[in-house]
């Protein structure tokens, strides 16, 4: 019985079911298999050929395209990993960017949330240093008044 969606063979007096897709991705992969091989050994011959008039062994002439696939796949190797090393650096550096915005984004929120992180670097009590709490401290006078009694001792001197 021949169902078009699955092709039967007997291999063995089993009877095997293959889907077509299955069936189609195996020839296509047959055919590029056999496509490569024939280039493999098409320039393989050539090598040899070339070998031979030029009076070199043939043993040089055959190692040729061995080592050539083999560069071939070293080359793609290696470009593998440059691609995911700048992959990994590109993102390493958004992440970074992204992380310092977001720091920005709190520091810029209000003191309270700020001052939870730890200290911070700003003028206090004692001078500039690492403070804890609010940065409007009560102890210090207001800017505009601070300002007057400067200007009153530069006019004293």
């Amino acid at each position: 019985m021949v169902n078009f969606r699955y092709r039967q063979f007997k291999a063995n007096s089993i009877e095997v079911r293959m889907s077509s897709n299955a069936y189609a991705r195996g020839t296509k992969a047959a055919s590029v298999w056999k496509r490569l091989s024939r280039v493999y050994y098409d320039a393989n011959d050539r090598f040899v050929a070339w070998a031979d008039r030029k009076k070199i062994p043939a043993s040089i002439g055959k190692s040729v395209v061995p080592f050539s696939v083999l560069l071939l796949i070293m080359l793609v190797i290696v470009a593998g990993f440059a691609l995911g090393a700048t992959m990994l650096l590109v993102s390493g550096i958004v992440f970074m960017v992204r992380f310092i915005q977001l720091n920005n984004t709190v520091s810029n929120a209000s003191n309270e949330a700020a001052s939870s992180f730890g200290p911070e670097y700003r003028n206090g009590r004692d001078g500039y240093g690492y403070y804890y709490g609010a940065a409007d401290d009560s102890i210090f006078s207001s800017a505009g008044s601070n300002n007057e009694e400067e200007e009153e001792e530069e006019d004293k001197a």
